[in-house]
């Protein structure tokens, strides 16, 4: 059996935010095919939970290799002076922001003493923050370890985004050298691998746009999920409206109070019943609270708030990720409003599969809409499941790198 070494960004326990559960997912499908060992940070405000969490990571996936996750500071950089510092490091060392945020001494030490000391197959790099232990692997060493890159986004594109959707914000001129940056570091990390598993066709074909000797690098991999059935939100009783993130994302945060702020004194005005339930940690930064809005933090279960939900809202506007939380809605029959910055990244029809605004008056008008109208809502619902059994079904989709590990390519 190969033997594969998964370094990732973040600890995949608990499942609270999108990329948790995007590593967790592709561990679980992994390791019925091959042996992972996983190295991963953890905030430093977890540590204490440490144990715990490993121990029920190890539950969900038995034959999983947990090695003790290494603190890092992957919150605490939110303060302005921490922000500051990480920005100028990244500035010398032409890494991106976030990579300079997630550079850990021990990381390095513990992946290349691993690759030195075992005899793995390949080298499993989970998300772009981590990618800078590449630089520090011995030649010999990567000369019979194949690399792999798991891409979840490509960051370069949600930085121009955020440029060209804020263009008038002080922060810019930073994020324009950080766009700078990041363009030649992500195109240099992807030639310096040996395979890219882009989480969606999209940005495989965006890959081999940038560069087209990367084409012969793509295996297919997407986001997988079980695929439902049947329904599992049943037709909503009342107008609920569901939020899930973490707030304390900034971009989450902007993009949700934006939303209470513009959209949803419309949505009262016109469905006076309207409830927004908000789902993730951090709730407690968000500003005019109204009656009719309930913060919940991070809840063990949200099956209950599901199916409560009429529609799933994603009012986002920079950021990245793998925008699980609209493949779980659209999994479960759940309509979604989205911003087009919030779907960025899957293979998705606006009007088909999703509706879509990026001005408050239209976001609020979609919602109002699916709120009052049940036929609109069964349609949405019907294709939403659809497009996830077609593009990210384990059933239905080829995945290229199982295909690379039955071929033995990996020698």
């Amino acid at each position: 059996m190969k033997r594969v070494l998964c370094v990732t960004a973040r600890f995949p326990w608990p499942l609270g935010s999108g990329q948790q559960i995007a590593t967790f997912q592709d561990l679980r499908y992994l390791a019925q095919y091959v042996q992972i060992d996983l190295v991963a940070l953890i905030d430093r405000t977890e540590v204490e939970n440490a144990p715990q969490y490993m121990q029920a990571l190890q539950a969900a996936i038995p034959n999983l290799t947990i090695h003790p996750p290494i603190p890092q500071p992957i919150y605490s950089n939110r303060q302005i002076t921490s922000k500051v510092a990480v920005f100028l490091r990244s500035l010398v060392t032409r890494r991106p922001f976030i990579v300079s945020k997630l550079y850990n001494q021990e990381l390095i030490h513990a992946v290349t003493h691993l690759l030195a000391s075992q005899p793995f197959d390949i080298l499993y790099l989970d998300q772009l923050g981590i990618t800078y232990v590449m630089d520090f692997i011995p030649a010999q060493i990567k000369s019979r370890v194949k690399v792999v890159y798991r891409i979840h986004d490509i960051t370069a594109e949600m930085l121009y985004l955020y440029t060209k959707n804020h263009p008038w914000r002080p922060t810019n001129i930073a994020v324009m050298l950080d766009l700078i940056n990041c363009t030649a570091y992500e195109l240099r990390i992807w030639r310096a691998v040996d395979y890219l598993l882009p989480i969606t066709t999209r940005i495989g074909r965006l890959l081999s746009e940038q560069d087209q000797q990367l084409t012969a690098k793509i295996l297919n991999f997407p986001l997988l999920i079980e695929p439902a059935h049947e329904r599992l939100t049943p037709e909503a009783n009342g107008p609920n409206i569901l939020y899930v993130g973490s707030v304390h994302y900034p971009p989450n945060l902007a993009g949700l109070q934006w939303f209470i702020n513009t959209c949803w004194p419309v949505i009262k005005q016109t469905i006076p019943q309207a409830h927004l339930d908000i789902v993730g940690r951090g709730g407690e930064k968000l500003k005019n609270i109204t009656d009719g809005i309930s913060i919940h933090g991070y809840v063990e279960t949200i099956e209950p708030l599901y199916q409560q939900a009429a529609v799933l809202i994603v009012p986002l506007f920079s950021g990245s990720g793998v925008r699980l939380k609209i493949l779980e809605a659209l999994n479960r029959g759940l309509p979604v409003v989205s911003t087009r910055i919030g779907y960025a990244g899957l293979e998705i029809n606006e009007g088909e599969h999703l509706l879509v605004a990026d001005d408050a008056n239209g976001f609020a008008h979609h919602v109002c809409h699916l709120l009052s109208d049940r036929h609109e809502r069964q349609r949405l619902a019907a294709n939403g499941r659809t497009f996830v059994i077609n593009h990210h079904s384990i059933y239905a989709t080829q995945c290229g790198v199982l295909q690379l590990i039955k071929e033995h390519r990996v020698t």
